[in-house]
């Protein structure tokens, strides 16, 4: 009669590792994954930023309006 008594709080037990372990997971595996955006660098200030935020002009990469000009 006493393990009849002790499952329900095992399989509660269980449950609440598995979704702990699920959530831990997560961020992780979304951190592992490759940026799909080339990183380029300002041709003045040699700063790198992603290759879609960059301004492209004959040729050249810039990180702003300011550097461009």
């Amino acid at each position: 009669m006493g393990i009849i008594k002790i499952l329900p709080y095992i399989l509660l037990a269980i449950a609440v590792f598995l979704v702990f372990k699920k959530f831990r997971k997560a961020p992780s595996d979304m951190a592992r994954k490759p940026s799909s955006n080339k990183m380029v660098a300002c041709c003045v200030c040699e700063t790198h930023i992603p290759e879609n935020e960059a301004i492209s002009h004959n040729g050249k990469i810039y990180c702003s309006k300011e550097h461009l000009e």
